[in-house]
Order: structure tokens, then sequence, then C-alpha cells
């Protein structure tokens, strides 16, 4: 598929109506991501053959992006019930197979399942917190996921993927049934350490980290080396790349390359921003992990 292409399919997928500002919740433009996965395929063969994660998969647009480009199997990964319910809907759209949503966080290491969806008290205080800081440039749904077949994933998995998912209940008969992962206890504590090495390719357009939320990227940066086995391509800041590099070389023992610098087109999306739209500098990071040793253990 060429980039054009590739573009104009993402253009189809449909976005956040109703971002939450507490989960710095932005879209990543089809332009964005249509770029770094063709990058990813047709520079460094990530995509195509590969088991693939969408971590703090939002809409699904990585996700979708992926299977287009004939990965082997694809699952997107976010802790917003609404956000998997957009990107199931997608799914059903675009009539894609070979793919799972889980619904997890990051931050813990347990795979968990809440029959109550986010509140969204407090928002108003955390937006009016956020509006002090002209940081209004975080990025897009990167939280974690629910457990949810779409199609029938599991067929296409590989075999040492397959029997390290997590538990799960699909049904072939309803291809858009919600399975859910197991919660709590010592099997849900070690949900995470089940999905450890089990994908060659993670993508994640984390969120930067307001002052609430501080530190979130490097978060979801772990979580993400702990799932590859191959290669991890990330956004950050171009202001924080002297430290990012610093922390891959000596904390996770990952080899980090700046692939592309770019600009992420931020549009006025919560009542704090005052401008129509931000062009943030960032930098497009591929981490190796085929030979990381800081998280073996993890």
């Amino acid at each position: 598929m060429r980039l054009k292409e590739l573009e104009g399919v993402l253009q189809q997928v449909e976005t956040f109506q109703s971002p939450k500002v507490h989960l710095e919740q932005y879209a990543t433009s089809a332009q964005l991501a249509s770029h770094i996965l063709y990058t990813a395929e047709n520079s460094y063969d990530d995509v195509c053959g590969k088991m693939v994660a969408d971590l703090g998969c939002g809409s699904g647009v990585f996700t979708i992006g992926a299977r287009c480009l004939e990965a082997a199997y694809s699952v997107g990964f976010d802790i917003d019930e609404d956000a998997l319910a957009l990107a199931s809907q997608n799914l059903l759209d675009f009539e894609m197979d070979c793919v799972d949503l889980v619904r997890c966080d990051v931050t813990v290491d347990s795979v968990e399942v809440s029959d109550a969806s986010d509140s969204d008290d407090g928002d108003d205080e955390e937006e009016e917190e956020a509006s002090d800081s002209e940081d209004d440039d975080v990025t897009g749904s990167k939280g974690d996921s629910k457990e949810t077949d779409v199609g029938d994933g599991a067929a296409c998995a590989a075999s040492e993927l397959e029997s390290a998912r997590p538990g799960t209940t699909s049904s072939a008969a309803n291809p858009t049934a919600i399975a859910t992962a197991t919660a709590g206890g010592e099997d849900g504590c070690s949900q995470w350490r089940r999905w450890k090495n089990q994908f060659d390719t993670v993508f994640l357009n984390p969120p930067f980290g307001t002052k609430a939320n501080a530190g979130i990227d490097i978060a979801f940066l772990k979580r993400a080396i702990q799932l590859s086995r191959g290669a991890v391509y990330s956004l950050h800041k171009t202001a924080t790349r002297k430290y990012i590099k610093q922390l891959s070389d000596k904390q996770l023992g990952v080899a980090c390359e700046v692939v592309a610098e770019m600009k992420f087109d931020l549009p006025k999306t919560y009542k704090f921003h005052r401008k129509k739209s931000v062009d943030v500098a960032v930098d497009l990071l591929r981490f190796d992990c085929s030979r990381s040793t800081m998280l073996a253990a993890s």
C-alpha cells in the first residue's frame, strides 16, 4: 500500500467526539500515523507479517494502519472504555480481522476490568489547573485498555502470542463480543507479564504529561519496551530528546534512534486552549528492544 493510499484510509477513522483531558486524549492525525507506519515498514520491515501492539490506542488508528500494511496480528491497548468502544466500531466499519482490543492500565501490573466507565468528575478542576500551563500540547488517548475481540483474532495469532494472551472469552457467533481479562488476585497481577516480549513492534503516541500527570510518558515507554521483542516507535517532545536518549541508554538498556523530526498539529480541543492550533515539535523515536537487558526481569 502506498503512503497516500494509507493516509486516505486512515482519514476515515472516526476520532474522539468528547475527549477526556485527564487522559490527555488528542487524536493522532491520519497524516502523522501514516508516515510513522510507512516509515516503520519501508525503512525497517517492522510491520508486514509482524505482531503489532498499539499502546494507548484511542480510536485505533495505529491498530488499523498496521493491519492495512499486513501486520499478522494487531492489538490495541487503552484504559478508556469509551475510546475502546470507538475503536471497536472503527474496526467493524473497516471489517478488520486478526485484531484484539485490551482494557488495561500501563501504570499498574495488572490488566484490570471495571464495570463502570471512567468518571469525568473533577475534569473541570483538572482543566483549570491545566490552563495555568502553556503545555497544552499533550498527546493522544494514551491510556490502556479492556480486552475486546474483534473478528477471529485468536485464529490469526502466532502460537507463542496466543499462549501468552490473558484469558479471554470471545464468541465466534458474535465477533464484536467483549472479552475481559482476569482482574485482581495473583492472575490479575500477572497479566502484563504474560504479554511480555510478545510483540515484534509497538507503536505509541503517549501523553506528554501535565503537572498532575508528570512522568506518564516514561511509564508508557517502559511498558512498551516490556511488551516488545523487536522495536518500539514513540513520539516525544523534541525538547526531551537528550533526557530520553540518556534514559534509554543508562536505565532502559535499549538503543534509541531519532527516526524523524515532526510537527504534531494540536488543534483546539479543550476549553482552556487559547489558540486554534499549536504545532508541537516532536521526535519519532525508534527503540531497539531486541537486546534489551534493563527490563528483562520486569
